[in-house]
């Protein structure tokens, strides 16, 4: 019975993943290569809240600050 559990939900499992939808982010390469300060600092951030509603992170452990400042509270 235990093994039987563990197919179904490696089953489950896999069949969310087939039907998953990701959109790779492009990819421009710089010769030579940048330096890490400068790379981040050339990125957007992104609303910290649209991404803990994407990954369904409850809202009594996210503390939003702003658009760019999260803290999360663990229990």
């Amino acid at each position: 019975m235990l093994l039987e559990n563990v197919v179904s939900s490696a089953n489950r499992f896999d069949h969310q993943l087939a039907h998953r939808k990701v959109t790779p982010l492009l990819l421009k390469v710089e010769r030579p290569a940048p330096s890490d300060i400068s790379v981040s600092g050339a990125q957007t951030p992104k609303n910290e809240g649209r991404i803990a509603q994407k990954i369904k992170v409850k809202n009594r452990i996210v503390d939003l600050d702003g658009d760019e400042m999260t803290r999360v509270i663990w229990d």
